[in-house]
């Protein structure tokens, strides 16, 4: 991979200025992962792409990860393979290399995360510790429970993202950029 697909990712989005970390999420057909990983330009067109087989997260992937385990930054349990899973691929773009998921990593994700609701989110939000664990945005304590709606509308699009995925036999790339 390249260095400068990070500077491309992080010059066409809107909070350049504040440099923010943004979560991607790639559906590419079984075995397409290396390929796709290979070709910085295929990358590029992905990433820009607005279809259902993208899943941005923007700033909200931490807080959600925690609030679905209970974890920092551990990938516990399947929830936890959600956003930090997956195998290592390449090199560091930033914020570590891309990861991928197999398809029945998908499979199990989309199964553990039809349980997750919007009342299981609200009932682990503690503005609070998420500042003092440093659970990126560091807007918790601040926004209060703004910042939980803030992650809650995410969920829905999680949700419908990895079941899609897991319909289509799917393997994910996970990108951090």
């Amino acid at each position: 991979m390249h260095r400068w697909l990070v500077a491309f990712v992080l010059a066409s989005s809107a909070t350049f200025a504040h440099a923010s970390m943004t979560f991607y999420a790639v559906a590419l057909p079984a075995g397409q992962a290396a390929t796709f990983l290979s070709d910085p330009r295929r990358m590029i067109d992905a990433l820009q792409r607005k279809d259902d087989t993208i899943l941005k997260l923007d700033k909200s992937w931490q807080g959600l990860h925690y609030l679905m385990t209970g974890s920092a930054e551990q990938p516990k349990g399947v929830l936890g393979q959600a956003i930090l899973g997956g195998r290592e691929v390449g090199e560091d773009l930033g914020y570590g290399p891309a990861r991928v998921l197999t398809p029945e990593n998908v499979k199990k994700i989309a199964v553990a995360l039809a349980q997750v609701t919007q009342a299981s989110l609200a009932a682990r939000y503690d503005p609070a510790t998420m500042e003092r664990l440093k659970i990126y945005p560091p807007i918790w304590t601040r926004e209060g429970t703004e910042g939980l709606r803030f992650l809650q509308n995410y969920l829905p699009a999680l949700k419908a993202f990895y079941q899609r995925a897991a319909d289509s036999g799917s393997e994910v790339v996970l990108l951090l950029v």
